[in-house]
């Protein structure tokens, strides 16, 4: 039996389309005989769907996915087991065992009915961030989830403040997505920034994670203040470490 587990790190990647990395392994008889890891350099999901008719896959292990491929890889013949969350290693060895937990759909956080496609999500993130003097870079699939980097110097030690950002809604459970974040950031910048409508679940889970939670609906207009920005750091809520003088809520843009 050959099984397939797309991964991030040590754990299931929160998302089968966008997943850059998958092990798949070869078992008999409960016990993994072997494995290899094979890389995905495309955006496109259907890449991931081909990886694997063309590996003869029986059986996906996986976090996200959406209906339309996985009721493709199921028409094919193929096992699908989804919402499994957790490390890679754990997951197959549990599988085998016949022991494996699939956290059902209506168990993670269920977001409210107001939500933005991703891109247009990240489209309108970026030029709120860019509109308010921060320097951008769009992420790619070897950063996922993050899908901006934005960076500042900071009005009052000029030294550079720079922002993970993540976009919500690329992945079907909103807790890995968050997660998956945190881990890709980690210590390499001064803020980590979720992107979504908010709602009570959410603001604590991010708190949890430190991350900012930032609801589009706070910002009615990219409104740039020079005034404002000679002396802070404009769209962050929560201080920098080090930074902490230059911070306070933005009047134009907030609620």
């Amino acid at each position: 039996m050959k099984i397939a587990i797309p991964r991030f790190g040590q754990e299931l990647a929160p998302c089968f389309e966008a997943a850059t990395h998958f092990t798949i392994y070869l078992a008999q008889e409960q016990e993994v005989i072997s494995s290899n890891v094979f890389v995905c350099h495309t955006d496109s999901p259907m890449e991931r769907v081909r990886l694997l008719r063309q590996e003869k896959i029986d059986c996906l292990i996986c976090s996200g996915i959406s209906s339309f491929y996985k009721d493709i890889i199921k028409s094919e013949g193929r096992m699908v087991l989804d919402h499994v969350s957790g490390r890679v290693n754990e997951a197959i060895h549990s599988f085998l065992a016949g022991t494996l937990s699939v956290k059902e759909r209506e168990t993670d956080l269920a977001p409210p009915k107001r939500t933005i496609n991703p891109v247009d999500l990240a489209a309108w993130t970026a030029k709120l961030f860019r509109e308010n003097g921060y320097e951008i870079k769009i992420g790619s699939a070897e950063t996922f989830p993050m899908d901006i980097v934005a960076e500042i110097i900071c009005p009052l030690c000029g030294k550079s403040v720079k922002a993970a950002v993540c976009c919500g809604g690329h992945t079907y459970m909103m807790e890995n997505e968050i997660r998956e974040f945190y881990n890709a950031a980690g210590t390499n910048y001064d803020s980590k920034i979720y992107v979504h409508a908010a709602f009570p679940e959410l603001e604590k889970l991010c708190e949890k994670y430190n991350i900012e939670l930032l609801d589009p609906a706070e910002f009615k207009e990219h409104h740039y203040n020079k005034e404002y920005a000679l002396k802070y750091i404009p769209i962050l809520k929560k201080p920098v470490k080090g930074h902490e003088k230059a911070f306070r809520i933005t009047p134009e843009i907030s609620k």
